[in-house]
């Protein structure tokens, strides 16, 4: 059993931005200037490598952090949002395809993410499990999506501490266990957002893929631009219908 004992916990101090109970988290600084500039969030406060931007006079607005990369980076982030009064929040992030029934350009609704990274045993869970996202938020995005109809895939990711250790075995091993892309946070975020009863929930888009064991990027296509735009978007309506009325519940 995992106790929280923890000795270095984050704390709100009284420079700490007041918050609202919904914070969106993109791992990619564009994703964080499309947010930022649409949600028209006119403050901002350094947190770590990253800024966290808000609205001081609509605390209800949802916050939007990042640009934020790799597992317990991803963790120290959720763990002082929570501190400074988060209640849940959404990733969105990039990751690489490796099945071929996935493109650069499509978006994904992660199911749960293979643990491949070392944060998630500090949150009780095993390595080579899979943590899974708030089944409640994750429903929440998929209808949104459907409203949008905007074609998505739903399934299990894989979660890496090692951007440039991905091998034609890994690859083969994940796949194998019905894994459809890779990325470096999304495990982690689960396991502690599980751990401290933080509903989490996640939408990635897929700027590479490696199911031919060659790396293809996409970061300067159109699809890719365009599925980040459409994510972006799809995230901000869901702020202003379901995801408002969820979070303030």
């Amino acid at each position: 059993m995992i106790h929280d004992h923890a000795i270095v916990r984050p704390e709100r101090t009284p420079r700490s931005p007041v918050l609202g109970p919904v914070a969106l988290l993109a791992a990619a600084a564009p994703d964080v200037v499309r947010l930022r500039k649409e949600l028209n969030l006119p403050h901002s406060h350094p947190l770590y490598m990253s800024r966290i931007y808000y609205h001081a006079q609509e605390p209800d607005q949802p916050a939007v952090v990042g640009p934020i990369i790799g597992a317990p980076y991803a963790v120290m982030i959720l763990e002082v949002l929570r501190a400074w009064g988060v209640r849940r929040g959404f990733f969105m992030g990039w990751c690489g395809s490796i099945d071929r029934g996935v493109r650069i350009g499509d978006l994904i609704v992660p199911t749960g993410a293979w643990i491949d990274e070392g944060t998630s045993l500090h949150y009780g869970q095993n390595f080579q499990s899979a943590a899974v996202p708030d089944q409640k938020l994750q429903a929440v995005l998929q209808l949104g999506l459907q409203r949008h109809r905007t074609t998505f895939h739903s399934g299990l990711i894989w979660t890496t501490d090692a951007i440039f250790r991905e091998t034609r075995e890994q690859i083969d091993h994940f796949h194998g266990l019905e894994a459809l892309a890779v990325e470096m946070e999304l495990s982690a975020l689960f396991s502690a957002a599980a751990f401290y009863g933080l509903p989490v929930a996640a939408l990635l888009t897929v700027s590479d893929e490696l199911f031919t064991y060659q790396w293809q990027h996409g970061f300067k296509t159109h699809a890719f631009r365009q599925a980040c735009e459409t994510a972006c978007r799809i995230l901000i309506d869901l702020n202003k219908s379901e995801w408002a009325s969820d979070a303030s519940r």
